[in-house]
C-alpha cells in the first residue's frame, strides 16, 4: 500500500506539530554535504555543478531551504573583542537594519505556499555569537571576567533577531526558526545551569514567544551532548533541537522518555551509513521508537561525512524511503484503530464509558479525588503557556484567583477564621493557589496601583490641556532592579505575571464622567481622538520598556465598555474611536510576544469579533451573569483566548452547585486556550469554606482535565 500522496511541507508540518505520520516522514538532508564529500561522488559519477535543489532532486530528497540572517551589515569587517572600547568601535558595522529580496523571497513563499518547500530562518544564538567575537577561549573566560560586556552583545543580538524576525514575518511564516549555538562537546554543555540562566535564558525568552506567536517551531542548531541542555532550552520557548548526534552518545529514545514533547530533527548516525544495507537498516531500527512518537524528523545527525560512497549514500536514501513508508503504514493502523475506538465509544454511551474519564462518577471515584487530587508537576507558568498559548492541557490547569478579592470579602474572611496577617503571595500560598504578579501602569497621577479617578474634570479641550502631560503611574514602579527580580522569578516558572494599562475606552471615561464620555463621542470628536492619540504616544513607549527588559505572560487593556445587554458604543463608533489605538499598539506587544488581552465587563460577545479584527488575542473575564457563554464563544472562536468564565453566583450555593458549573464549562476547557477562573472579583457573599471548597474542587476538575488530554494523547500515540 503506498503512502498517500502529501507535500514535503504537509508531512514536515504533519510529524513536527500534529505528531501524524500516517502520510509519511520528510526525506530530508538539512545540512549541506561537505565539500569533500561532493568530490568524492564527483569523482565516482555525480554530475559536476549541480545546484543544492538539482542535487536534492538528483538523490529523491525533499526540498528545504535555510534562509540566515547574521547580525553583520554589509561589507562588515570582523576583528577579535577584547574590551567594551574594541566592541564600541565594531559596533556601528553589526545589526543592521533587516532587509529582503522581495523578488526571491516571494518566489520562496509561492513554493512554500503549494508545499513543494520546507522554510527555515536561521539565525545565531546568544553562545555562538558573542564566541565569534571573543574567540573560543577568551569566549569561555568572559562569562567570568566580563559579564557586562557579554550581557550587553546578548542584549543587541536579541533586539536584532527580534526587529528581524518582525520583518521576515511580513513576508513569510517559516516553518521554524533555527538558532545556531553549539555550546555542547561529547561531555556535555559548555556552561553550567547557572551561566545559561543568567546569560542566555534572557535571549530566548525575548524571541522564542514571536515565533510561536505564528507557530514557527524554534529549534536550536547545538552539536555534542546535548541532554542536560534540553530542560534549559525547554523552559525558555525553545520547542525542538537538531542535529543529536549519536556519536557525542545522544539518544533520541532517551530523551523522548525524558521530553515527550520535545522535538527533535537529525538522530541517524552518520558514522553507519557507509557499513552497509545491514548497517543502515538497523540504525533505522534503532530510533524508530522515537520516530513513532511523533515530533521527530530523521534525518543524518551532521553532514554526511567523505568516508560514505555515492553508493552508500542512494542506498541510505532508498532505506530512508521504505523506512518511511512503513512508518506510515503504522502510522495509519493507528489513526484507524483510533477511529474504531471512537465509533465504540460513540455507541456504547453508557456511564461505565463515562466514570473512566471522571472519577466523580461514582461515590468510589469521587472519595478518591477529593482526598488524594493529583498536583501539577509542571510550574504554573508552564501549565498557563500550555493552557492558553497551545492549548495543551494535559499538565493541568492553572487554580488561581485572577483578580484580587474584594476588601469586603477578605474582611468577612477574616472575621470567619482567616489570618489576619496574610496578605499576597502568603494569602495565595494558604488557599493552595498559583502565584500570580499584576502591575498597573497608568497615564494619571498619583501612586496606588488603582489610579485615582480625577471625576469629570475635563469639559473642554482647555480643560484636558491643563492635566497635560501625563505622566506614567507604575506600581509597583518598575526599576531595573525590580525588573530583574521579576525576570528571576519568572525564569523560576512558579508565578505568572501579568501587566494592565488602561484602554482607549477604559482611560477615555473617567476623564469626562460616564454620561458626558458617551456623549462626547457625537459631541467632542475631535477631543476624543486627541485623548486616545495621546494614549498611544504614552502606551508604546511603556511596552517597549518593559518588553525589552522583561516578558509579561499577557497584558491587559481596561475597558469596561459592555454592559448585561452588550456594548455600550456601536461598531462604527469603536471602528472610528476604539480600533486606530489597537492598531497601533497590539503590533508593538506582539513584537515582544505578549499576548494582548482585553479587560471587559458585561456582555461582550458581540465585541469579540470587532477585537479579533484588530490583533487582540483574548478576552477576560467572561462573566455569566451578563450572559456570556464560554461554549458558545469558543465554537464561534475556535482560537480565540478566554480567561475566566466561571459564575462567581455560585461559589455560596455549596460543592454540589461549583461542581455543577465546572461541568458547565468543561467542553470550553477542554477545547483549549481557555484558562478557567473567576468571572471577576469573589463576592463577599462567599464565606470562607464556601471558597475553600471552591478550590479543592477546581484541582481536581484540573486533574480531571489533564488525564482526559492525557489519554487523548496517548489515542494518538500508535
Amino acid at each position: 500500500m503506498k503512502t498517500p500522496m502529501a507535500t514535503a511541507r504537509e508531512r514536515f508540518i504533519n510529524v513536527m506539530r500534529r505528531r501524524d505520520l500516517s502520510r509519511g516522514i520528510p526525506l530530508i538532508e538539512w545540512a549541506p554535504w561537505w565539500d569533500l564529500t561532493l568530490k568524492n561522488w564527483v569523482a565516482q559519477g555525480l554530475p559536476e555543478g549541480m545546484t543544492l535543489a538539482q542535487s536534492y532532486d538528483y538523490f529523491g530528497l525533499d526540498h528545504h531551504q535555510m534562509y540566515g540572517k547574521p547580525p553583520l551589515g554589509p561589507g562588515a569587517k570582523l576583528k577579535t573583542v577584547r574590551t567594551e572600547a574594541d566592541y564600541d568601535e565594531l559596533r556601528p558595522q553589526l545589526y543592521p537594519d533587516p532587509a529582503v529580496d522581495e523578488a526571491g523571497m516571494t518566489r520562496l513563499v509561492q513554493r512554500q505556499r503549494e508545499g513543494d518547500l520546507i522554510l527555515w530562518l536561521n539565525f545565531l544564538g546568544p553562545f555562538w555569537w558573542p564566541r565569534t567575537l571573543f574567540g573560543i577561549e577568551a569566549h569561555l573566560c568572559a562569562f567570568y571576567e566580563q559579564p557586562a560586556l557579554m550581557k550587553r552583545m546578548i542584549r543587541d543580538l536579541a533586539e536584532f533577531t527580534a526587529r528581524t524576525i518582525e520583518h521576515m514575518l511580513g513576508y513569510y511564516e517559516p516553518d521554524i526558526l533555527v538558532f545556531s549555538e553549539d555550546m555542547a562537546y561529547n561531555h556535555g554543555s559548555m556552561i553550567s545551569p547557572e551561566l545559561f540562566a543568567e546569560f542566555i535564558a534572557p535571549f530566548y525568552r525575548r524571541v522564542t514567544p514571536i515565533a510561536a506567536k505564528r507557530e514557527a517551531i524554534p529549534f536550536v542548531d547545538c552539536d555534542g551532548f546535548i541532554e542536560s541542555l534540553v530542560p534549559l532550552f525547554e523552559a525558555v520557548g525553545v520547542q525542538a533541537i537538531l542535529p543529536l548526534e549519536r556519536v557525542a552518545g545522544v539518544d533520541v529514545n532517551r530523551i523522548r522518555q525524558n521530553h515527550p514533547k520535545w522535538g527533535m530533527l537529525g538522530g541517524f548516525d552518520k558514522t553507519v551509513m557507509h557499513r552497509g544495507e545491514a548497517a543502515i537498516r538497523a540504525e533505522f531500527q534503532r530510533i524508530k521508537p522515537a520516530v513513532l512518537s511523533g515530533g521527530f524528523v530523521p534525518s543524518v545527525d551532521h553532514q554526511t561525512p567523505p568516508a560514505v560512497s555515492l553508493e552508500d549514500y542512494k542506498l541510505y536514501v532508498k532505506l530512508f524511503k521504505e523506512f518511511s513508508e512503513e512508518v506510515a503504514q503504522t502510522g495509519r493502523r493507528a489513526r484507524t484503530r483510533r477511529m474504531a475506538i471512537r465509533a465504540d465509544a460513540g455507541a456504547a454511551d453508557t456511564p461505565k464509558q463515562v466514570s473512566g474519564c471522571h472519577p466523580r462518577d461514582s461515590a468510589a471515584g469521587s472519595q478518591s479525588s477529593a482526598q488524594t487530587p493529583e498536583r501539577p508537576t509542571a510550574s504554573a507558568r508552564k501549565r498557563f503557556q500550555n493552557v492558553l498559548l497551545r492549548g495543551d492541557l494535559s499538565e493541568g490547569l492553572v487554580v488561581w484567583e485572577w483578580a484580587p478579592w474584594w476588601d469586603k470579602t477578605l474582611a468577612a474572611w477574616r472575621a470567619q477564621g482567616l489570618p489576619e496577617d496574610l496578605a499576597g503571595q502568603a494569602l495565595l500560598d494558604y488557599f493552595g493557589l498559583d502565584a500570580i504578579r499584576q502591575f498597573w501602569v497608568g497615564p494619571t497621577p498619583g501612586t496606588k496601583p488603582d489610579p485615582p479617578q480625577p471625576g469629570p474634570a475635563v469639559r473642554t479641550e482647555t480643560d484636558y490641556c491643563r492635566l497635560l502631560p501625563f505622566k506614567a503611574v507604575e506600581w509597583p514602579p518598575i526599576t531595573e532592579a525590580q525588573l530583574d527580580e521579576w525576570n528571576e522569578c519568572q525564569a523560576e516558572g512558579n508565578t505568572i505575571f501579568w501587566m494592565t494599562l488602561p484602554g482607549p475606552f477604559g482611560h477615555t471615561r473617567p476623564l469626562l464622567g460616564i454620561e458626558p464620555h458617551l456623549l462626547a463621542f457625537y459631541e467632542q470628536p475631535r477631543l476624543m481622538k486627541r485623548m486616545i492619540e495621546d494614549l498611544v504616544e504614552f502606551t508604546i513607549p511603556i511596552i517597549e520598556k518593559v518588553g525589552r527588559s522583561f516578558q509579561p505572560d499577557f497584558m491587559t487593556f481596561f475597558e469596561d465598555m459592555s454592559f448585561n445587554h452588550g456594548p455600550m458604543i456601536g461598531p462604527a463608533v469603536f471602528e472610528e474611536f476604539i480600533a486606530p489605538f489597537y492598531r497601533e499598539v497590539v503590533p508593538v506587544l506582539h513584537r515582544y510576544g505578549i499576548p494582548c488581552i482585553i479587560d471587559s465587563d458585561g456582555d461582550v460577545e458581540p465585541m469579540i469579533p470587532w477585537f479579533r479584527a484588530l490583533g487582540a488575542d483574548g478576552i477576560l473575564p467572561l462573566e455569566r451573569m451578563a450572559g456570556n457563554d464560554v461554549n458558545r464563544i469558543r465554537r464561534n472562536h475556535p482560537d480565540f483566548k478566554l480567561i475566566g468564565g466561571f459564575d462567581k453566583i455560585v461559589m455560596a450555593r455549596g460543592e454540589e452547585a461549583i461542581r455543577a458549573e465546572f461541568e458547565r464549562i468543561r467542553p470550553a476547557v477542554l477545547a483549549g486556550r481557555f484558562v478557567p477562573g473567576v468571572d471577576h472579583q469573589t463576592p463577599p457573599g462567599v464565606s470562607l469554606d464556601d471558597y475553600r471548597t471552591y478550590v479543592r474542587v477546581f484541582r481536581e476538575f484540573s486533574d480531571e482535565v489533564a488525564r482526559e488530554a492525557r489519554r487523548a494523547a496517548a489515542a494518538k500515540c500508535p
